[in-house]
């Protein structure tokens, strides 16, 4: 399965403070009182901020500190001045300055969140994670995007049970009516790497119907993908016949749906689909090959001949020569087979070959000639059994019986054609005795 990968983006959360003089602050937090000294503080390392003066912010909030440190050593100083660093991607100065706010105020939720940001930022993927989860704990309300910030922490970290984990709870807690897509793709990759595909595939049959354009053909070929190596294979012919219906011109869901009927032996429907397949895309030698062994299968030797001629046309060898001239045979064009293997005798010196050519021969009712095709296997190749009842076949037919009789005999040492070439032998001896 392709990786899915999500970023994250997360706005550093600053702290708005009001006017001068007033030492309230304006944050969507419980109002507290600050120190007028601090409140200043943070005033003007506001107004540095907001025009773009960050260097100066931090000057001020670090001066705060070093020269006032028991008044100012204060959380929103620290929070703000990790800020700050956070902008100017001074990542190891934030991250102290979060955790220092943070052990002056440890249910800070905003801190907790900018510190995770900042450790993923730092491919500290596992304190992301932990950080995240200590922010939407904290948070007033849990916070959908944080939780799902942590489980995307938990997939870099590669530790995709803590991932899926939290990312259920973020779909069980927090999925209304709106799909939120993009957490059930983050889930389906956590139970993927944790291999539970089990548990991820009623999210992909989702994601494959809900969602449009082209991650929807992403989730549908997921989904397919799934089922066959569930080995849920009902699901899969029956979902590769809808995608077939549903894509009638992409080749590609026609030649899977073809393996599948191959995969059951069923060599009809697989020759029906692959056909399909090979109007739409064109076809490389290996799948012509399976084109013309499948008509073969199914006994269309016309389609399979034509095949077989198109990869001789390409690249002739051995294989596809004695495939196309048994192709014509099976046609009963016995005088095409033989030239196809005559033709192909100039090119290979081959006991396959004279085999074949013999037996065509012996169809033509050459016997002589083929005679002689299998004697000459027999003289280099003694061992072969079937080349000596063959012969043994054509001299009888050639009424060469001397001929025939020492073929049968050396047939009848061959456990496999004793009784056939012993049957012939009584014949030879009655016929021999007969002539005198």
């Amino acid at each position: 399965m392709v990786k899915i990968k999500l970023p994250i983006i997360l706005l550093i959360a600053f702290w708005v403070l009001a006017p001068a003089g007033d030492t309230r602050i304006a944050a969507g937090e419980p109002s507290e009182s600050l120190p007028y000294g601090v409140n200043l503080t943070l005033h003007k390392a506001q107004k540095f901020i907001e025009s773009s003066q960050i260097p100066k912010a931090i000057e001020l909030l670090e001066t705060s500190l070093t020269r006032h440190k028991s008044g100012y050593d204060h959380y929103l100083v620290h929070f703000t001045l990790g800020n700050c660093c956070m902008l100017e991607k001074r990542l190891p100065e934030a991250l102290v300055h979060y955790q220092a706010s943070l052990k002056l105020k440890e249910d800070f939720p905003e801190a907790w969140l900018n510190l995770a940001k900042c450790f993923y930022d730092s491919a500290k993927f596992a304190d992301a994670g932990r950080c995240f989860i200590r922010a939407y704990d904290t948070a007033e309300s849990g916070q959908a995007l944080t939780l799902y910030y942590a489980g995307l922490s938990w997939l870099q970290a590669k530790e995709p049970r803590k991932a899926s984990d939290i990312l259920q709870k973020l779909i069980d807690t927090h999925d209304t009516a709106d799909p939120h897509f993009d957490w059930k793709e983050a889930l389906v990759q956590a139970y993927i790497d944790s291999d539970r595909p089990r548990n991820a595939l009623p999210y992909i049959e989702e994601l494959s119907e809900k969602t449009t354009g082209k991650k929807k053909k992403q989730w549908q070929e997921i989904r397919l993908f799934q089922y066959m190596s569930l080995q849920m294979n009902d699901r899969a012919k029956t979902y590769a016949g809808f995608l077939v219906k549903e894509y009638p011109l992409q080749s590609k869901w026609w030649k899977i749906l073809a393996q599948m009927h191959l995969t059951e032996h069923d060599y009809e429907s697989g020759l029906t689909t692959f056909t399909v397949y090979s109007f739409l895309a064109p076809l490389n030698e290996e799948e012509m090959l399976l084109m013309a062994e499948l008509n073969t299968a199914v006994d269309i030797p016309v389609q399979a001949a034509e095949w077989y001629e198109r990869l001789n046309q390409k690249e002739p060898d051995l294989d596809t020569t004695c495939r196309l001239a048994q192709c014509y045979l099976n046609l009963h064009d016995s005088p095409r087979a033989l030239e196809t293997v005559q033709n192909a005798q100039k090119r290979y010196d081959s006991k396959k070959l004279n085999m074949l050519k013999g037996q065509i021969l012996f169809e033509m009712k050459r016997y002589a000639e083929a005679m002689t095709a299998f004697e000459s296997i027999t003289a280099s190749h003694p061992d072969q059994g079937d080349a000596w009842l063959m012969m043994g076949y054509a001299a009888f037919n050639a009424e060469q019986f001397q001929k025939a009789k020492t073929a049968f005999n050396r047939a009848s040492t061959f456990t496999s054609h004793r009784a056939t070439a012993k049957r012939f032998l009584k014949q030879l001896e009655a016929i021999i005795h007969r002539k005198g």
